[in-house]
């Protein structure tokens, strides 16, 4: 995956420059009390008015002191009411928790404030509890507001602190004071798309859409750099992760991340990183030769004519022994997580071919790695590389429906670290693209016409059909296709819907009755493939690149008989349209000749990002072929 990111500007400087906004604990205006929706997210059912964390150090350690007012708009989310504070037990503790509602009712404020006893803590861990806190909520159009503390007891990093949440924010800060102590050794960077304290110096925004990172570091008693003690963001949009198109809303999200140096046993580079990684006794294990690592026996590929037979017999041992669990992770579980399947697959490819390599990388939902900072915890997934004969491949053994030559959307396209030979950073792609090639075919007989399609399925999407015939579904193919009423279905088949067999084959057949009744003038709509007839851009701007999961890539080529005494009076114009920087392109021709009508549509996304200053240029692509797609063939009678 390319990698688009931009360097986003970040505004330094002392927090005294700037007058905190006046909030005072409990204290609201009548216009907070009386709003009823957010002025710059008009569907949001409840906000943040104001949030703010103020770190302090004090005898070598610190308190974070963070301070949190919601507005509630619908019922929906009296749940904010309910408040799950995360913290490490072993390093720092929760104290002097406070909470308050306010609700405004038939021209009064009416006040609840929390009680000892709606606080309890939950330890799941010796390094993980849960503190909740169930803050009296009256009803929609209440005001929820609550502080508390974060006391460290040891010198350990910060909590993170994020501006942006599942609901807008009207106001966040971080503060921190100036008076560092020199054991403090940290990185803080700051993550997202929009510059701090944006009210101020607009001229900085970064509009690319693009998640950046800038990093300072504070050390050896050194005040913060350039007197940095206060970042703010006002008016941020939620980022509520249900974007179909961003893959990772994670990565993009506004904050601050605590980072500090030797949180991977010292590793100070991608080399040291690999080199411990590598050898971690239960990793290592299961790296060995393949003697007393597979139980079921390898295949023998010594006869194998191909590398790409001897591939396929090995990743469909592997994964037909160790049915993956459906859990990531980059230390083996002994229950078949991705680490234990793809680490076998290592083990057994490297028997047979020399050049084999073990990489690391972060799933979608994981989120992005930060290449700059060696650490172990963004990465949750490994996959397997072969080199031979000149050509790469990229295996992955986790997905039961997919031939070797197609990785899962979720190691598509990923950037990875490769450990094993050159340390060095990669972008994983599947030796195929995914891509659907269908093959239509329109007779008439008498009043009567018949539709015919076959369907060859490639890449990711062949997966998703595979499901749904191992349980003897045929919906998703139906669910493909615009199928009208008054249709009735005379065939329909599935061939190779084994994995190993790669392209899966179908066929679909109907006839519709009586469509012709003598008339004057038959309007075809020869497309019915959803794909090429539903415009996925709903939105009218973007500020999020949009990802996909994998690359859509469909063919159609269909073959039209014209029925006896007509002839065409009008075909659809020729078109061929492509987006700048070759993001993606479409084509559309319509052709007749001896009797039929010939038409080849293609289209095909070819990078996996596309930035958000492309977006309006990609809906307009999708908006014309959509239109295009369905634009009627006109036949008259002679």
């Amino acid at each position: 995956m390319k990698n688009l990111c931009l360097t986003i500007a970040i505004v330094l400087f002392s927090f005294h420059a700037f007058s905190q906004p006046d909030v005072k604990w409990g204290k609201y205006s009548k216009k907070e009390l009386t709003m009823t929706s957010c002025s710059f997210e008009e569907d949001a059912k409840a906000m943040i008015l104001y949030e703010d964390a103020f770190l302090r150090y004090k005898s070598k350690k610190y308190v974070t002191s963070i301070h949190r007012r919601i507005k509630i708009f619908d019922k929906s989310e009296l749940r904010r009411g309910i408040v799950k504070i995360s913290y490490n037990p072993s390093v720092e503790e929760i104290i002097d928790v406070e909470g308050i509602t306010s609700v405004y009712f038939n021209g009064n404020e009416v006040v609840s404030k929390l009680r000892e006893d709606q606080v309890s803590t939950k330890k799941i861990s010796d390094k993980e509890a849960v503190m909740t806190v169930k803050i009296p909520v009256l009803r929609a159009g209440a005001i929820i507001e609550y502080r508390y503390k974060r006391r460290a007891t040891s010198l350990s990093k910060p909590a993170d602190w994020k501006f942006q949440h599942d609901i807008p924010t009207l106001h966040s800060s971080y503060r921190q004071s100036t008076d560092t102590p020199k054991e403090f050794d940290f990185y803080i960077s700051f993550e997202g798309r929009r510059t701090l304290n944006e009210e101020i110096y607009k001229g900085l925004e970064n509009v690319s859409g693009e998640p950046s990172t800038t990093f300072a570091r504070f050390q050896n008693g050194a005040t913060a750099p350039q007197g940095i003690s206060r970042w703010e963001l006002k008016k941020v949009k939620s980022l509520r992760g249900d974007d179909p198109f961003l893959l990772s809303p994670q990565d993009y999200v506004e904050r601050i991340v605590f980072r500090k140096p030797g949180d991977n046993n010292n590793a100070n580079s991608w080399s040291k990183f690999a080199d411990s990684y590598l050898r971690t006794k239960k990793v290592s294990d299961l790296m060995k030769d393949n003697g007393g690592l597979v139980s079921a026996s390898l295949p023998d590929v010594s006869t194998s004519g191909s590398t790409e037979e001897k591939l396929r017999k090995i990743h469909s041992t592997i994964k037909n022994n160790y049915k993956w669990s459906g859990k990531f992770g980059i230390y083996p579980d002994n229950a078949n997580n991705s680490a234990d399947v793809n680490l076998r697959l290592y083990a057994a490819l490297n028997s047979v071919f020399v050049e084999t390599y073990l990489i690391l990388t972060s799933t979608p939902t994981n989120g992005m790695v930060y290449k700059g900072y060696p650490l172990e915890k963004p990465f949750d997934h490994v996959v397997v590389q072969v080199a031979d004969k000149g050509k790469v491949y990229y295996l992955d053994a986790t997905s039961q429906f997919l031939p070797f030559e197609i990785l899962p959307a979720y190691s598509n396209g990923r950037p990875g670290l490769s450990l094993t030979g050159k340390v060095d950073w990669i972008t994983i792609a599947s030796a195929k693209k995914w891509k659907n090639s269908i093959y239509q075919q329109i007779t008439f007989a008498d009043k009567d016409f018949t539709k015919s399609y076959s369907v060859k399925w490639d890449g990711v999407n062949t997966a998703n059909f595979r499901k749904e015939i191992a349980v003897g579904n045929d919906a998703y193919y139906k669910k493909m296709f615009a199928i009208p009423e008054m249709r009735q279905v005379k065939e329909y088949r599935a061939e190779n819907v084994q994995p190993e067999r790669g392209q899966l084959n179908t066929k679909f057949v109907y006839e519709f009755k009586e469509y012709l009744k003598d008339q004057e003038k038959i309007y075809l709509s020869p497309i019915e493939f959803q794909g090429l007839l539903e415009n996925p851009m709903t939105e009218s701007e973007r500020i999020y690149p949009v990802q996909y999961k994998s690359l859509p890539a469909t063919q159609i080529t269909s073959v039209i008989d014209i029925p006896q005494g007509y002839s065409i009076e009008s075909l659809p114009e020729a078109v061929s349209l492509g987006l700048p920087g070759a993001y993606g392109k479409f084509t559309y021709k319509a052709l007749a000749s001896n009797n039929k009508i010939n038409l080849l549509i293609k289209f095909e996304i070819l990078k996996n990002d596309i930035p958000a200053e492309m977006y309006p240029a990609l809906k307009g692509l999708y908006e014309s072929m959509t239109d295009k797609c369905k634009e009627s063939i006109v036949l008259k009678k002679i």
